[in-house]
């Protein structure tokens, strides 16, 4: 179990996100990063702001950071597809899809792949997945 400050600053994070006031969400994923430095989920959280933000560097950082600490996979790979480094995102995708994290429904979706739809490399790790 968490302890109580955790709890509340993860609270307020998501409200903050939910209310579009991110610059004050990421204050509180900050926090809860100085609380609990190995806590994957805050990095991929705060992530998840700093893409939408545009600070994709940033970004890509703590996708890493959340990957390192066992949490993220997929969200690593659109960090990657996002900056058009597509060899690294579809290296992170097709684990992603190993470990079952994501649908193929889900990738064929996601705005996140659109640069890649007619990417070769890409189509042929969708079919390699799909049922």
């Amino acid at each position: 179990m968490w302890p109580i400050d955790i709890s509340y600053y993860s609270l307020r994070a998501h409200l903050n996100k939910k209310r579009g006031n991110y610059h004050e969400s990421l204050k509180d994923y900050d926090k809860i990063i100085e609380i609990r430095p190995k806590f994957g989920g805050a990095y991929n959280s705060r992530a998840v702001l700093l893409n939408k933000l545009d600070r994709i560097e940033e970004a890509i950082s703590d996708y890493q950071k959340a990957y390192e600490l066992g949490d993220g996979t997929y969200n690593l790979a659109c960090g990657f597809a996002l900056k058009n480094e597509y060899s690294s995102a579809l290296k992170y995708l097709e684990e992603s899809l190993e470990k079952g994290e994501i649908s193929i429904e889900y990738i064929e979706v996601d705005k996140t792949w659109n640069n890649l739809r007619d990417n070769s490399d890409f189509i042929a790790l969708l079919d390699k997945y799909k049922k």
